[in-house]
């Protein structure tokens, strides 16, 4: 794979055109050689990087308390309350989940935006539950081949103040 192909699928955060910008300026390196623009990287080598530029495309961390119920190096499992919407969008600019989980990344790592939260599955706003997050871009695919092919298995529960009234079915 090309370097600059390389670096991208690593640091999401970055543009191609900023991960060929940093080849350029020698701050790559491949097995402790300056890697060039055309440099192929393989298998089992060594690549260090350092980022001498923000990345391009930072989400804004917000700190909230969140229940996490798992966190290794590779995803983070969390209990996404009703209130809060899984990422940014439409009238829900901010305050979302993704938002949050960015906030907890940010505070584990030397670099804001370094590590950026892998949304594999969705649950409604006003839907309360379990989030499965992928910290590393390796780990998103695993993750999320199993909720797009159907061999999750997901059980929800509804909690009625009241009586519901009965439906007629023919």
């Amino acid at each position: 794979m090309r370097i600059d192909s390389f670096l991208v699928r690593h640091f999401r955060n970055y543009t191609p055109y900023r991960m060929q910008r940093l080849v350029r300026a020698c701050q790559v390196r491949i097995e402790g050689v300056v890697a060039e623009t055309d440099d192929r990287v393989y298998r089992g080598q060594a690549v260090e990087v350092r980022l001498i530029e923000p990345p391009d495309h930072l989400l804004p961390p917000e700190p909230r308390e969140i229940e996490i119920l798992f966190e290794d190096s590779w995803l983070v499992v969390v209990n996404k309350p009703a209130d809060i919407v899984v990422h940014p969008c439409g009238n829900y600019v901010s305050g979302s989940l993704a938002n949050v989980l960015q906030a907890h990344f940010d505070s584990q790592t030397q670099l804001r935006g370094l590590v950026r939260p892998g949304i594999v599955h969705r649950l409604d706003r006003l839907t309360s539950g379990v989030m499965v997050c992928t910290k590393d871009h390796l780990a998103a695919p695993q993750i999320v081949d199993p909720f797009r092919t159907g061999r999750v298995l997901k059980n929800y529960l509804a909690l009625v103040h009241g009586v519901m009234p009965t439906i007629a079915t023919k």
